[in-house]
């Protein structure tokens, strides 16, 4: 899978086997209805319909993030990071869910100490197969042309957080993915 300036994918090694098991974990944890946050406060959205849990504190799937987010930054990003934003969400999308264009944070931080969103990952726990619609898609700003992906299990997708992006809509199965968010200090 080729890289634009929109993502850089990186396959994690992860097998099917310990992919299975992780679902398989969360089986066992209540997920509620997705929000949006908005200077710090969490909205219901009719832009976004899922079902999402905080992983649990220092779980070992928040480590395979950061490695993913690593390789990306030291092999194309280059970005000034400094550590994870508030944890790693787990989000499970059926049929007719998704979440609509949006952007994680914004390039241009006004407050020089403010650490800010820099780079999002999305790690794709599902096989493609087991579901239809679901592509993690981007726009280009320039030009309004949104480019497509629908990675194989086990592929983080990092790309900046201002860039626009959005699940489509899950026609038919069930899409689970883990996103998190890596900060740095203002881009000069």
């Amino acid at each position: 899978m080729a890289y634009t300036s929109l993502y850089y994918p990186v396959h994690t090694m992860m097998s099917d086997g310990i992919i299975s098991t992780l679902i398989d974990e969360m089986q066992h944890f209540e997920l509620e209805d997705s929000s949006v946050v908005i200077d710090g406060e969490a909205y219901a959205s009719a832009n976004r319909r899922s079902k999402q849990m905080w992983m649990p504190s220092r779980h070992w799937l928040e480590s395979v993030c950061v490695r993913a987010v690593q390789i990306a930054n030291d092999a194309y990003f280059h970005f000034d990071l400094t550590d994870i934003s508030g944890g790693i969400q787990y989000t499970v999308y059926d049929k007719d869910d998704r979440f609509d264009w949006h952007r994680d944070g914004t390039w241009n931080m006004v407050e020089d100490n403010l650490a800010q969103r820099k780079l999002s990952v999305s790690l794709l726990l599902s096989d493609p197969s087991e579901y239809e619609g679901g592509e993690l898609e981007f726009i280009e700003e320039q030009t309004d042309v949104p480019t497509s992906r629908k990675p194989p299990r086990g592929t983080a997708i990092v790309f900046p957080s201002w860039v626009k992006h959005r699940v489509s809509p899950i026609k038919s199965g069930q899409r689970i993915s883990c996103v998190g968010w890596y900060l740095g200090p203002r881009i000069k």
